[in-house]
């Protein structure tokens, strides 16, 4: 029974001590068409605390809140995308890559995470990133997450972001009107040609 009510505190601590907040994610670009079949490129992520509380207030940790990726697989045949932090531009962001243990048999599997210093309410953090892709066509999606542990999020409708990468399709050389015509000339030089031969 002490056991019961020492653990019925505890959670009314942490519900009493917890702030109500709001956090949304936006990610620039969300659309991303991959020139090459290798690319690098810049992307940034903008968390924004809508209040009334201060977002991680109540945490003992300095970088309190966390953006993360859904669970990453890497697969053979499978569309790749990776990030890591710019170290062109400063930010008020860490950034960790997590590689899961994958069991037998399962591919390897990684959470890229950002954390950010408490967010007072209306205000925002921007955390600036790499992302980079290897696969020739497809389609790969990447949501982004918020999340405070010591906080309950009132509004989790805008808690996720989504990056979207589409493939890189090597062109397929056209046509102009100009070269249709001078194929068609071409060909009917050649059939006029071998309809005159003796």
């Amino acid at each position: 029974m002490k056991i019961i009510t020492a653990i019925s505190f505890l959670l009314f601590l942490s519900v009493s001590w917890s702030g109500s907040i709001d956090l949304s994610v936006e990610v620039n670009p969300s659309s991303i068409s991959i020139i090459e079949s290798v690319e690098i490129g810049e992307f940034s992520i903008t968390l924004t605390n809508h209040g009334p509380d201060a977002a991680g207030s109540s945490s003992p940790i300095s970088f309190p809140i966390s953006i993360d990726t859904n669970i990453i697989y890497f697969e053979a045949g499978v569309p790749n995308a990776g990030f890591a932090s710019n170290p062109d531009i400063i930010d008020d962001c860490l950034f960790f890559p997590y590689v899961l243990d994958p069991l037998p048999g399962n591919p390897v599997g990684i959470i890229y995470s950002f954390f950010t210093p408490v967010i007072p309410a209306g205000e925002s953090v921007t955390c600036y990133g790499l992302y980079y892709t290897n696969f020739d066509n497809g389609i790969r999606t990447v949501e982004w997450s918020p999340s405070s542990v010591t906080d309950n999020d009132t509004d989790p409708s805008n808690d996720i972001s989504l990056m979207t990468f589409r493939g890189f399709v090597a062109p397929v050389p056209s046509l102009t009107v100009y070269g249709i015509v001078l194929l068609a000339l071409m060909f009917l030089g050649m059939g006029f040609r071998f309809s005159i031969k003796p």
